[in-house]
């Protein structure tokens, strides 16, 4: 779908509780030239540059740099402007609409080797960054077929908000990066 700006392009993972009225929303941007974010209003961003060398942003009068498998929280009320040093990049975002008692947005970023466990535990949704990992359930009764599914990079796991007993854990296959979308209780 087009940016609120028309300056790109954004892949939606996920939205909850729909696409329409979300309160929370995952996807990817492609950032392929210096400018503008969007503006939105009344929303909290996280995101965590996914691929490419990184980019500097100035949020309001801050500068940051973040790097790959960084991450930077701020409001989408500030004016935002992204450059790319280095050229274009990926990043995964995390948005949440204020006012709706779910929390500030946070990536959380950790590095996994072969054979580890992934488990959800408080994020509502990880992102594979890099790396393999297989899909299933610790009983082995993984919800759909195959019973083992293979993730690559941009894949996603989910939390159902609904029931209890869908997937939340996962075996690393070969070494990976994944990214965990925690949604922090406002103090």
């Amino acid at each position: 779908m087009a940016w609120a700006n028309g300056r790109g392009t954004t892949l939606e993972v996920a939205t909850f509780p729909t696409a329409d009225n979300w309160t929370w929303r995952v996807s990817i941007a492609r950032v392929e030239v210096d400018g503008a974010f969007s503006s939105l209003a009344g929303v909290d961003r996280a995101l965590v540059v996914a691929s490419g060398a990184g980019m500097h942003l100035q949020i309001g009068d801050r500068h940051h740099t973040i790097g790959r498998f960084e991450s930077i929280q701020f409001s989408g009320d500030e004016p935002t402007e992204a450059t790319l040093p280095s050229g274009p990049v990926d990043d995964v975002n995390l948005m949440v609409r204020r006012g709706q008692g779910i929390g500030l947005p946070r990536w959380h970023v950790e590095h996994l080797q072969r054979g580890d466990t992934v488990v959800l535990g408080e994020a509502v949704a990880a992102v594979i960054l890099d790396g393999v990992v297989t899909l299933s359930t610790p009983d082995g009764s993984f919800p759909f077929t195959p019973k083992h599914l293979r993730a690559t990079r941009f894949d996603a796991l989910l939390r159902s908000p609904f029931e209890a007993d869908e997937l939340t854990s996962a075996s690393v296959t070969r070494d990976a990066v994944l990214a965990f979308a925690i949604l922090d209780e406002r103090s």
